[in-house]
């Protein structure tokens, strides 16, 4: 149960975090050719975040997996929000935007992986 309930508060602030990202991007930054910017920003953030920390915290430091789960399944997972990723990207392919769909499918995986490496590698110092 206890494992449970961390993986839903993270999942809460995970979810708020990211909606404050999609509002703030759609808010300060206009694009006006529909490449989903504020997913975008919050799958890299949560990938860094995820590479971080899995260096400096969750490999080494972490014996509780209640807090494990809260920051990688609760909070990380919502944040990232993968499947709103997979739903934008056929919106975009089914509204004839093939090319942005692959753009944006190529982009987000090749950036999330280099970002997340990014975060292990500024861990190390």
């Amino acid at each position: 149960m206890q494992n449970l309930l961390a993986i839903g508060a993270g999942g809460a602030i995970g979810a708020i975090i990211r909606y404050g990202i999609a509002v703030g991007t759609a808010t300060f930054i206009s694009l006006n050719n529909g490449f989903p910017l504020g997913t975008f920003l919050a799958n890299m953030l949560g990938a860094f975040v995820m590479g971080f920390l899995y260096q400096t915290y969750l490999q080494t430091t972490v014996q509780n997996d209640a807090i494990r789960l809260f920051l990688t399944t609760g909070l990380l997972g919502a944040l990232t929000t993968f499947s709103t990723f997979a739903l934008e990207a056929v919106n975009l392919y089914r509204a004839g935007n093939g090319g942005m769909a692959l753009f944006y499918l190529l982009i987000s995986n090749i950036c999330g992986v280099l970002v997340l490496w990014g975060g292990i590698q500024l861990a190390r110092g």
